[in-house]
């Protein structure tokens, strides 16, 4: 996998208190420290203003804590999600947002890059599970933010300010999360390209599933709707669903739909392509259909407005931002790793609130020990 260009040297941290350390020595050369865990969000966001230092969190991964009748675990952020999901697997218990992460991602880089899922709409994103975070300031000194009980938590919440902050406010070395208990199955509903998109569509809107998603790749497509739950109830959706949609669609069980959404993530969150994902997705998208999307592999929800696509050519992600933007939609873009400078994630920003944004990185950043540039407005 391509590194950045503009990361010029790597420093691995073997403990929390080998990373005070470095920390507190410094980038040196006038360089500014960039935290990362296994480097698959590095091409979320703008390029960094200058070449950077990067900090591999990756030996941080310990679990320091499960309170298993509060539903809270508290780790360290270099934990790969699918052995944390496994891990919590075991004693019945479940973060969703770990459920459709790819090979190697960490919990660091799930809150630096906020990354949203296919489950995100029905299940929440990483910021409504979080309840504390720890991180080092520009001398290498912990900040403590939130609390590691539910119901502690107040004031002001700091620990969102470093969600999505692609590391501009300091590493995220800990992080106490709020879980599920496991139960329910799932199951879903698949059929192939329809003739009438829109009729498709009526039916899962008053069912409740988990996703109603749309994908085309690879010279085929389908639409699939996605149930969890109590048993009994899933198969009721189900038996809709297949009424509703005829004797051509298929029923998929637990685990080769699970296995679906884990893989659709994984590839359409590929680090060394070029992907764009968003919401807001225009209203008349149903009418649209297939013909929305330029040559290459998507996955849209239909009900939520969500969508994950990868180009075949980057030229056409410019040409879909303009037809979003049109009806309302947008979207924001991820660059491979090895890609040079100049790629706009962002596109245009509101000038008061890059001031803000600004406002914040000084404040939390006075030294300018952490990256800087990856905002957007280049903040």
């Amino acid at each position: 996998m391509a590194t950045p260009p503009w990361i010029v040297e790597t420093r691995e941290a073997a403990d929390r208190e080998h990373l005070r350390r470095m920390v507190a020595e410094g980038p040196g050369e006038g360089r500014a420290f960039l935290p990362r865990g296994s480097g698959g969000c590095l091409g979320r966001g703008l390029p960094p203003r200058d070449p950077v230092v990067a900090l591999d969190l990756t030996a941080l991964n310990r679990v320091l804590e499960h309170a298993r009748d509060d539903l809270t675990v508290t780790v360290e952020a270099g934990i790969e999600l699918r052995a944390l999901a496994a891990m919590l697997r075991e004693r019945g218990q479940w973060f969703p947002p770990a459920l459709a992460s790819r090979p190697g991602a960490t919990l660091g880089g799930l809150i630096a890059a906020d990354r949203r899922g296919l489950l995100t709409a029905s299940f929440g994103s990483v910021r409504d599970y979080l309840l504390a975070v720890v991180t080092l300031d520009g001398d290498g000194k912990p900040v403590r933010a939130g609390a590691r009980v539910v119901k502690s938590v107040a004031g002001y919440d700091f620990m969102k300010l470093h969600t999505g902050a692609l590391g501009q406010l300091g590493p995220i070395v800990e992080a106490t999360l709020r879980l599920r208990a496991l139960g329910g199955t799932w199951a879903s509903v698949r059929t192939g390209a329809p003739p009438n998109l829109r009729l498709l569509v009526e039916g899962p809107r008053r069912w409740f599933p988990a996703g109603l998603f749309r994908w085309r790749g690879n010279g085929s497509s389908e639409t699939r709707v996605v149930f969890q739950g109590n048993p009994e109830r899933v198969k009721a959706q189900v038996r809709r669903a297949r009424a509703f949609w005829g004797e051509s669609s298929e029923v998929v069980g637990a685990d080769p739909t699970l296995a679906w959404i884990a893989d659709r993530a994984a590839r359409l969150e590929d680090p060394d392509r070029e992907r764009v994902w968003g919401g807001a997705l225009p209203a008349d998208l149903v009418r649209l259909g297939d013909t929305l999307w330029p040559p290459g592999e998507v996955v849209a929800d239909l009900l939520r407005g969500h969508f994950w696509f990868s180009p075949e050519e980057t030229a056409s992600i410019d040409a879909l931002a303009r037809t979003l933007a049109q009806a309302g939609g947008h979207l924001n873009r991820d660059a491979p790793r090895g890609a040079p400078p100049g790629l706009d994630a962002w596109g245009w920003v509101p000038g008061n609130e890059a001031v803000r944004w600004r406002r914040i990185k000084e404040a939390l950043d006075p030294k300018g020990v952490w990256v800087a540039g990856r905002w957007p407005g280049g903040v």
